[in-house]
């Protein structure tokens, strides 16, 4: 079991920090390669014994910034390598973040800290490629997303981005 990233206590300044329980001997977390690139709100997933975390925001209360970075994390090495990032900062996507025939999809999430968006884009790892697949009908920050059979579920998120009091009328 890997925790990596996530907020200080101060919930401004994203922790680089990595640690691995060995859940045949949970006996003490154990300290592992620091994140090359430290923030929260990013999807972390396995494939293939690989590691990853997609996509996040830097900061949170008051400023903050979404990224499009990805990293990947082997295990054996106890090492992380930059991999292709996302075509634009996103994050919020975390719960929509899920493995389908060899690849990694994300569904959903926030950009650019203001607009909710409508994207599924899937990721290959072994092009190191990212591909935007059909989008959704509605714009949703931080869906649950899974593949159940052959086909995706979506549901629950949210329609708004963070910070923005429902009660007010957006721009389209």
């Amino acid at each position: 079991l890997h925790f990596f990233g996530g907020l200080r206590s101060d919930r401004t300044t994203d922790s680089g920090d990595h640690w691995r329980l060995d859940l045949d001997s949970p006996s003490a977390w154990e300290p592992r390669a620091g994140l090359p690139e430290p923030r929260n709100h990013a999807a972390g997933i396995e494939l293939d014994g690989t590691i990853y975390m997609i996509g996040g925001q830097h900061g949170h209360d008051g400023v903050f910034e979404d990224v499009a970075s990805v990293h990947a994390y082997d295990p054996a090495s106890d090492s992380w390598r930059e991999r292709a990032p996302l075509a634009y900062g996103r994050s919020h996507f975390e719960p929509g973040t899920f493995s389908a025939n060899g690849k990694i999809v994300i569904v959903g999430g926030r950009a650019d800290a203001r607009l909710v968006v409508y994207d599924v884009t899937a990721y290959d790892p072994i092009a190191d490629k990212w591909k935007d697949l059909v989008p959704m009908d509605v714009p949703t920050r931080a869906p649950t997303a899974a593949l159940v059979g052959d086909r995706v579920l979506i549901g629950l998120g949210g329609l708004l981005p963070s910070g923005v009091d429902p009660r007010v009328e957006l721009d389209a």
